[in-house]
Protein backbone atom coordinates (compact mmCIF):
# COMPACT_ATOMS: atom_id res chain seq x y z
CA UNK A 1 0.00 0.00 0.00
CA UNK A 2 3.42 2.26 0.72
CA UNK A 3 4.39 1.56 -2.55
CA UNK A 4 1.88 2.32 -4.47
CA UNK A 5 1.22 5.48 -2.56
CA UNK A 6 4.54 6.54 -3.08
CA UNK A 7 4.43 5.20 -7.02
CA UNK A 8 1.47 7.66 -7.67
CA UNK A 9 3.15 10.48 -5.41
CA UNK A 10 6.40 10.10 -7.66
CA UNK A 11 3.70 9.74 -10.88
CA UNK A 12 2.35 13.15 -10.14
CA UNK A 13 5.42 15.12 -9.24
CA UNK A 14 6.67 13.62 -13.03
CA UNK A 15 3.73 15.08 -14.22
CA UNK A 16 3.62 17.88 -12.70
CA UNK A 17 7.32 19.22 -14.11
CA UNK A 18 6.08 18.05 -17.81
CA UNK A 19 3.13 20.37 -17.44
CA UNK A 20 5.40 23.18 -15.89
CA UNK A 21 7.79 22.84 -18.57
CA UNK A 22 5.62 22.92 -21.11
CA UNK A 23 2.64 25.18 -20.49
CA UNK A 24 3.53 28.56 -20.29
CA UNK A 25 0.42 30.83 -19.71
CA UNK A 26 2.50 33.75 -21.01
CA UNK A 27 3.47 32.22 -24.01
CA UNK A 28 -0.34 31.21 -24.45
CA UNK A 29 -1.56 34.95 -23.79
CA UNK A 30 1.72 36.18 -26.81
CA UNK A 31 0.30 33.50 -29.13
CA UNK A 32 -3.49 34.00 -28.53
CA UNK A 33 -2.65 38.14 -29.14
CA UNK A 34 -0.35 37.34 -32.30
CA UNK A 35 -3.33 35.94 -33.32
CA UNK A 36 -5.46 38.34 -33.21
CA UNK A 37 -3.12 40.79 -34.21
CA UNK A 38 -2.88 38.29 -37.58
CA UNK A 39 -6.49 38.21 -37.87
CA UNK A 40 -7.36 41.77 -37.89
CA UNK A 41 -4.75 42.54 -40.42
CA UNK A 42 -5.99 39.87 -43.03
CA UNK A 43 -9.39 41.03 -41.84
CA UNK A 44 -8.25 44.66 -43.47
CA UNK A 45 -6.12 43.45 -46.15
CA UNK A 46 -9.06 40.77 -47.88
CA UNK A 47 -11.78 43.33 -46.87
CA UNK A 48 -9.89 46.35 -49.00
CA UNK A 49 -9.11 43.66 -51.65
CA UNK A 50 -13.09 42.92 -52.11
CA UNK A 51 -13.68 46.70 -52.04
CA UNK A 52 -15.26 47.68 -54.74
CA UNK A 53 -13.87 51.17 -56.61
CA UNK A 54 -15.09 53.96 -56.02
CA UNK A 55 -15.24 54.79 -59.62
CA UNK A 56 -17.61 52.73 -61.28
CA UNK A 57 -16.34 50.55 -64.15
CA UNK A 58 -17.01 52.29 -67.38
CA UNK A 59 -18.34 48.84 -69.46
CA UNK A 60 -19.76 48.58 -72.85
CA UNK A 61 -22.89 46.28 -73.52
CA UNK A 62 -23.69 44.71 -76.95
CA UNK A 63 -27.41 43.22 -77.28
CA UNK A 64 -29.75 42.20 -79.22
CA UNK A 65 -32.26 45.36 -80.40
CA UNK A 66 -35.08 43.60 -79.31
CA UNK A 67 -34.07 42.61 -75.81
CA UNK A 68 -36.05 44.56 -73.06
CA UNK A 69 -33.20 46.30 -71.19
CA UNK A 70 -34.04 47.13 -67.42
CA UNK A 71 -30.72 47.12 -65.50
CA UNK A 72 -30.75 47.31 -61.27
CA UNK A 73 -26.92 47.80 -60.64
CA UNK A 74 -25.45 51.19 -61.13
CA UNK A 75 -22.82 49.65 -62.97
CA UNK A 76 -24.73 48.09 -66.07
CA UNK A 77 -27.16 51.33 -65.75
CA UNK A 78 -24.38 53.52 -66.81
CA UNK A 79 -22.68 51.03 -69.33
CA UNK A 80 -22.73 52.28 -72.98
CA UNK A 81 -25.40 50.49 -75.36
CA UNK A 82 -23.67 49.93 -78.50
CA UNK A 83 -23.86 47.43 -82.03
CA UNK A 84 -20.32 48.10 -82.65
CA UNK A 85 -18.67 45.11 -81.20
CA UNK A 86 -15.53 46.18 -83.08
CA UNK A 87 -14.72 49.46 -81.83
CA UNK A 88 -15.57 47.78 -78.29
CA UNK A 89 -13.11 45.59 -78.23
CA UNK A 90 -10.32 48.20 -79.68
CA UNK A 91 -11.28 50.38 -76.20
CA UNK A 92 -11.13 47.43 -74.24
CA UNK A 93 -7.51 46.82 -75.20
CA UNK A 94 -6.85 50.66 -75.29
CA UNK A 95 -8.05 50.74 -71.52
CA UNK A 96 -10.99 53.20 -72.18
CA UNK A 97 -13.42 50.32 -70.99
CA UNK A 98 -12.93 47.74 -68.12
CA UNK A 99 -14.92 45.13 -69.94
CA UNK A 100 -17.54 44.39 -72.73
CA UNK A 101 -20.93 42.77 -72.13
CA UNK A 102 -22.21 40.95 -74.56
CA UNK A 103 -25.97 39.62 -74.77
CA UNK A 104 -25.99 37.04 -77.83
CA UNK A 105 -29.46 35.20 -76.79
CA UNK A 106 -31.47 35.38 -73.39
CA UNK A 107 -30.03 32.57 -72.40
CA UNK A 108 -26.41 33.60 -73.58
CA UNK A 109 -24.41 35.73 -72.30
CA UNK A 110 -20.55 36.75 -72.06
CA UNK A 111 -18.43 39.36 -70.45
CA UNK A 112 -14.81 40.26 -71.29
CA UNK A 113 -12.44 42.06 -68.79
CA UNK A 114 -9.16 42.13 -69.01
CA UNK A 115 -8.50 40.10 -65.85
CA UNK A 116 -10.89 38.79 -63.29
CA UNK A 117 -12.53 41.76 -60.97
CA UNK A 118 -15.08 41.63 -58.02
CA UNK A 119 -17.84 43.64 -59.75
CA UNK A 120 -18.30 40.82 -62.50
CA UNK A 121 -20.62 38.87 -59.52
CA UNK A 122 -22.72 42.33 -59.10
CA UNK A 123 -23.46 42.28 -63.18
CA UNK A 124 -24.43 38.41 -63.39
CA UNK A 125 -26.65 38.98 -60.15
CA UNK A 126 -28.32 41.88 -62.28
CA UNK A 127 -28.61 40.12 -65.45
CA UNK A 128 -30.02 36.56 -63.62
CA UNK A 129 -32.61 39.38 -62.00
CA UNK A 130 -33.44 40.47 -66.15
CA UNK A 131 -33.61 37.21 -67.13
CA UNK A 132 -37.10 36.46 -66.07
CA UNK A 133 -38.61 39.28 -67.64
CA UNK A 134 -36.63 38.05 -70.62
CA UNK A 135 -37.89 34.94 -70.35
CA UNK A 136 -41.61 35.49 -69.92
CA UNK A 137 -41.26 38.16 -73.37
CA UNK A 138 -39.70 35.91 -75.43
CA UNK A 139 -42.28 32.69 -74.79
CA UNK A 140 -45.18 34.89 -74.52
CA UNK A 141 -46.63 33.40 -70.62
CA UNK A 142 -47.60 35.15 -67.66
CA UNK A 143 -45.63 36.20 -64.68
CA UNK A 144 -47.94 33.40 -62.81
CA UNK A 145 -46.66 30.23 -65.36
CA UNK A 146 -43.41 31.22 -65.35
CA UNK A 147 -43.19 30.85 -61.30
CA UNK A 148 -45.30 27.81 -61.40
CA UNK A 149 -43.24 26.21 -64.20
CA UNK A 150 -39.76 27.08 -62.75
CA UNK A 151 -40.95 26.40 -59.01
CA UNK A 152 -39.22 23.25 -57.85
CA UNK A 153 -40.54 20.10 -55.95
CA UNK A 154 -39.90 19.96 -51.93
CA UNK A 155 -39.42 17.01 -50.31
CA UNK A 156 -40.01 16.95 -46.51
CA UNK A 157 -38.14 14.78 -44.31
CA UNK A 158 -39.98 13.00 -41.60
CA UNK A 159 -38.16 11.10 -38.83
CA UNK A 160 -39.71 8.60 -36.66
CA UNK A 161 -37.49 9.55 -33.76
CA UNK A 162 -36.56 13.50 -32.49
CA UNK A 163 -34.99 15.39 -35.75
CA UNK A 164 -30.92 16.42 -34.26
CA UNK A 165 -31.02 20.10 -33.26
CA UNK A 166 -27.93 22.35 -34.54
CA UNK A 167 -26.61 22.69 -31.31
CA UNK A 168 -25.98 18.96 -31.06
CA UNK A 169 -24.08 18.87 -34.59
CA UNK A 170 -21.79 22.17 -33.58
CA UNK A 171 -21.23 20.34 -30.38
CA UNK A 172 -20.18 17.28 -31.69
CA UNK A 173 -17.69 18.95 -34.11
CA UNK A 174 -16.26 21.67 -31.57
CA UNK A 175 -15.00 18.09 -29.68
CA UNK A 176 -14.26 16.43 -32.84
CA UNK A 177 -12.23 19.43 -33.84
CA UNK A 178 -10.99 19.57 -29.27
CA UNK A 179 -9.73 15.67 -29.83
CA UNK A 180 -7.98 16.84 -33.12
CA UNK A 181 -6.01 19.60 -31.72
CA UNK A 182 -5.14 17.74 -28.81
CA UNK A 183 -3.28 14.89 -30.49
CA UNK A 184 -1.62 17.44 -32.14
CA UNK A 185 -0.34 19.33 -29.45
CA UNK A 186 0.85 15.91 -28.00
CA UNK A 187 2.38 15.18 -30.96
CA UNK A 188 4.84 18.35 -30.54
CA UNK A 189 5.71 17.62 -26.77
CA UNK A 190 6.47 14.10 -26.26
CA UNK A 191 8.23 14.01 -29.37
CA UNK A 192 10.11 17.02 -27.99
CA UNK A 193 9.91 15.03 -23.95
CA UNK A 194 11.05 11.87 -24.77
CA UNK A 195 13.05 12.09 -28.07
CA UNK A 196 15.37 14.74 -26.93
CA UNK A 197 15.91 13.61 -23.55
CA UNK A 198 16.84 10.22 -24.91
CA UNK A 199 19.09 12.27 -27.08
CA UNK A 200 20.75 14.25 -24.25
CA UNK A 201 21.08 10.81 -22.25
CA UNK A 202 18.96 12.56 -19.60
CA UNK A 203 16.67 9.76 -19.32
CA UNK A 204 19.17 7.17 -18.06
CA UNK A 205 19.76 8.76 -15.29
CA UNK A 206 16.24 9.89 -14.10
CA UNK A 207 15.04 6.12 -14.66
CA UNK A 208 18.09 5.05 -12.38
CA UNK A 209 15.73 6.80 -9.14
CA UNK A 210 12.28 6.00 -10.76
CA UNK A 211 10.69 3.03 -12.09
CA UNK A 212 10.28 3.78 -15.83
CA UNK A 213 6.61 2.74 -15.21
CA UNK A 214 6.11 5.67 -13.35
CA UNK A 215 7.99 7.99 -15.40
CA UNK A 216 6.05 7.02 -18.35
CA UNK A 217 2.94 7.70 -16.41
CA UNK A 218 3.92 10.84 -15.45
CA UNK A 219 4.72 11.86 -18.81
CA UNK A 220 1.54 10.71 -20.49
CA UNK A 221 -0.39 12.34 -17.74
CA UNK A 222 1.26 15.34 -17.70
CA UNK A 223 1.81 15.99 -21.82
CA UNK A 224 -2.35 15.42 -22.05
CA UNK A 225 -2.97 17.78 -19.02
CA UNK A 226 -1.07 20.63 -21.36
CA UNK A 227 -2.70 19.89 -23.80
CA UNK A 228 -6.07 19.91 -22.71
CA UNK A 229 -5.29 23.17 -20.83
CA UNK A 230 -3.87 24.80 -24.05
CA UNK A 231 -7.29 23.70 -26.19
CA UNK A 232 -9.22 24.75 -23.14
CA UNK A 233 -7.65 28.07 -23.21
CA UNK A 234 -7.89 28.76 -26.49
CA UNK A 235 -11.91 27.34 -26.48
CA UNK A 236 -12.72 30.13 -23.59
CA UNK A 237 -11.10 32.87 -25.72
CA UNK A 238 -13.07 31.93 -28.78
CA UNK A 239 -16.60 31.79 -26.55
CA UNK A 240 -15.79 34.90 -25.15
CA UNK A 241 -14.55 36.46 -28.61
CA UNK A 242 -18.20 34.76 -30.34
CA UNK A 243 -20.41 36.04 -27.36
CA UNK A 244 -18.70 39.56 -27.62
CA UNK A 245 -19.44 39.80 -31.09
CA UNK A 246 -22.88 38.17 -30.81
CA UNK A 247 -23.60 41.23 -28.33
CA UNK A 248 -22.53 43.68 -30.95
CA UNK A 249 -24.54 42.40 -33.47
CA UNK A 250 -27.73 42.51 -31.01
CA UNK A 251 -28.46 38.84 -30.42
CA UNK A 252 -27.17 38.78 -26.74
CA UNK A 253 -24.40 36.89 -25.08
CA UNK A 254 -26.89 34.03 -24.67
CA UNK A 255 -27.24 33.25 -28.39
CA UNK A 256 -23.35 31.55 -27.99
CA UNK A 257 -24.55 29.10 -25.56
CA UNK A 258 -28.13 28.54 -27.34
CA UNK A 259 -25.62 26.81 -30.00
CA UNK A 260 -24.12 24.26 -27.61
CA UNK A 261 -25.43 21.46 -26.20
CA UNK A 262 -24.81 21.71 -22.19
CA UNK A 263 -25.81 18.16 -21.60
CA UNK A 264 -24.47 16.21 -24.47
CA UNK A 265 -20.96 18.41 -23.54
CA UNK A 266 -20.15 17.15 -20.39
CA UNK A 267 -20.12 13.44 -21.69
CA UNK A 268 -18.29 14.77 -24.67
CA UNK A 269 -15.91 15.91 -22.69
CA UNK A 270 -15.40 12.68 -20.95
CA UNK A 271 -14.47 10.74 -24.37
CA UNK A 272 -12.45 13.77 -25.45
CA UNK A 273 -10.06 13.56 -22.03
CA UNK A 274 -9.85 9.66 -22.43
CA UNK A 275 -9.04 9.68 -26.16
CA UNK A 276 -6.27 12.34 -25.57
CA UNK A 277 -4.73 10.41 -22.61
CA UNK A 278 -5.12 6.97 -24.68
CA UNK A 279 -3.05 8.47 -27.72
CA UNK A 280 -0.83 10.55 -25.80
CA UNK A 281 0.23 7.00 -24.63
CA UNK A 282 0.64 5.76 -28.22
CA UNK A 283 2.77 8.79 -29.09
CA UNK A 284 4.72 7.74 -25.86
CA UNK A 285 5.43 4.55 -27.34
CA UNK A 286 6.57 5.46 -30.71
CA UNK A 287 8.84 8.49 -29.42
CA UNK A 288 10.38 5.81 -26.74
CA UNK A 289 11.73 3.67 -30.16
CA UNK A 290 13.37 6.77 -32.03
CA UNK A 291 16.80 7.39 -31.64
CA UNK A 292 17.42 10.34 -34.26
CA UNK A 293 14.18 12.36 -34.91
CA UNK A 294 15.81 13.67 -38.15
CA UNK A 295 16.12 10.25 -39.46
CA UNK A 296 13.68 8.01 -38.03
CA UNK A 297 11.36 5.73 -40.75
CA UNK A 298 8.54 6.10 -37.25
CA UNK A 299 8.24 9.59 -37.46
CA UNK A 300 4.87 9.20 -39.83
CA UNK A 301 3.49 7.11 -36.92
CA UNK A 302 3.36 9.80 -35.03
CA UNK A 303 0.53 11.64 -37.08
CA UNK A 304 -1.41 8.42 -37.15
CA UNK A 305 -3.60 9.04 -34.30
CA UNK A 306 -5.12 11.85 -36.71
CA UNK A 307 -6.90 9.52 -39.41
CA UNK A 308 -9.03 7.69 -36.16
CA UNK A 309 -9.72 11.57 -34.21
CA UNK A 310 -11.22 12.52 -38.18
CA UNK A 311 -13.70 9.19 -38.40
CA UNK A 312 -15.77 11.49 -36.25
CA UNK A 313 -16.92 13.49 -39.61
CA UNK A 314 -17.80 10.53 -40.87
CA UNK A 315 -20.62 9.46 -38.22
CA UNK A 316 -22.10 12.99 -39.31
CA UNK A 317 -23.75 11.83 -42.73
CA UNK A 318 -25.40 8.39 -41.45
CA UNK A 319 -24.50 7.55 -38.01
CA UNK A 320 -26.28 4.29 -37.67
CA UNK A 321 -24.70 2.28 -40.58
CA UNK A 322 -23.32 -1.03 -39.21
CA UNK A 323 -19.78 0.38 -39.90
CA UNK A 324 -20.14 3.61 -37.74
CA UNK A 325 -21.96 1.72 -34.85
CA UNK A 326 -18.39 -0.59 -34.68
CA UNK A 327 -16.18 2.37 -35.09
CA UNK A 328 -18.12 4.12 -32.36
CA UNK A 329 -16.71 1.04 -29.83
CA UNK A 330 -13.71 0.60 -31.55
CA UNK A 331 -11.23 2.43 -29.14
CA UNK A 332 -9.18 3.91 -31.36
CA UNK A 333 -12.05 5.69 -33.11
CA UNK A 334 -14.78 5.75 -30.10
CA UNK A 335 -13.48 8.72 -28.71
CA UNK A 336 -14.88 11.37 -31.78
CA UNK A 337 -17.49 8.76 -33.66
CA UNK A 338 -19.08 8.34 -30.26
CA UNK A 339 -20.26 11.67 -29.76
CA UNK A 340 -21.24 12.46 -33.13
CA UNK A 341 -23.77 8.98 -32.85
CA UNK A 342 -25.21 10.18 -30.05
CA UNK A 343 -26.55 13.41 -31.43
CA UNK A 344 -27.44 12.39 -34.83
CA UNK A 345 -28.32 8.37 -34.33
CA UNK A 346 -29.73 6.42 -32.35
CA UNK A 347 -27.87 5.23 -29.39
CA UNK A 348 -28.90 2.90 -26.89
CA UNK A 349 -27.25 3.61 -23.24
CA UNK A 350 -25.47 0.11 -23.29
CA UNK A 351 -23.29 1.01 -26.59
CA UNK A 352 -22.36 4.10 -24.70
CA UNK A 353 -21.48 2.62 -21.26
CA UNK A 354 -19.31 -0.39 -23.47
CA UNK A 355 -17.69 2.52 -25.01
CA UNK A 356 -16.56 4.04 -22.22
CA UNK A 357 -15.49 0.69 -20.72
CA UNK A 358 -13.61 -0.40 -23.83
CA UNK A 359 -11.54 3.02 -24.35
CA UNK A 360 -10.77 2.48 -20.74
CA UNK A 361 -9.40 -0.36 -21.09
CA UNK A 362 -7.39 0.32 -24.24
CA UNK A 363 -5.83 3.46 -22.17
CA UNK A 364 -4.57 0.66 -19.79
CA UNK A 365 -2.97 -1.13 -22.39
CA UNK A 366 -1.83 1.49 -24.32
CA UNK A 367 -0.59 2.52 -21.36
CA UNK A 368 1.28 -1.07 -20.35
CA UNK A 369 2.83 -1.27 -24.09
CA UNK A 370 4.70 2.55 -23.55
CA UNK A 371 5.81 1.56 -20.40
CA UNK A 372 6.95 -1.88 -21.91
CA UNK A 373 8.89 -0.31 -24.83
CA UNK A 374 10.16 2.41 -22.73
CA UNK A 375 11.69 0.32 -20.39
CA UNK A 376 13.23 -1.74 -23.29
CA UNK A 377 14.32 0.48 -26.12
CA UNK A 378 15.38 3.92 -23.75
CA UNK A 379 19.16 2.77 -23.11
CA UNK A 380 19.47 2.00 -27.21
CA UNK A 381 21.67 3.87 -29.47
CA UNK A 382 22.48 3.43 -33.09
CA UNK A 383 20.87 1.55 -34.92
CA UNK A 384 16.83 2.08 -34.34
CA UNK A 385 14.98 -0.81 -33.03
CA UNK A 386 12.18 -2.46 -34.99
CA UNK A 387 8.77 -3.80 -33.33
CA UNK A 388 9.76 -7.22 -33.55
CA UNK A 389 13.23 -6.96 -31.52
CA UNK A 390 11.17 -4.75 -28.66
CA UNK A 391 8.88 -7.08 -28.42
CA UNK A 392 11.38 -10.01 -27.58
CA UNK A 393 13.69 -8.16 -25.56
CA UNK A 394 10.57 -6.83 -23.85
CA UNK A 395 9.47 -10.63 -23.08
CA UNK A 396 13.24 -12.48 -22.46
Amino acid sequence: MNRTKENLKLTWIVARWEFTRFYKFRNELIGMAVMIVVGIISYLVTTTAMKQPDDTPRLAVIKPADLTWNPGTEILCKAALTTDSLTAMNNLRQDQLEGVLIISTVNKWKIITPAPRNWISNIESDLKNQHKDWIIKSVGITPELYCLITTEGTLENVYLRETPDRAGKITAIAFIIFILMGIFLSFAYQFTAISGEKQQRITEQIISAVKPGVWMDGKILGISLTGITSITFYGILTILGFSLFMQITGKGFGAVFEMISLPSALLFILFALMSIVMWNAFLAAISSMITDPNNSSKNGLLMLPLLPAMTGFLALGDPDTGFIRFLALFPLTSGSVMPARMVLGNVQTWEVVTSLIILISAIWLMRKAATLIFRTSVLITGKEPSFAEVWRWARS
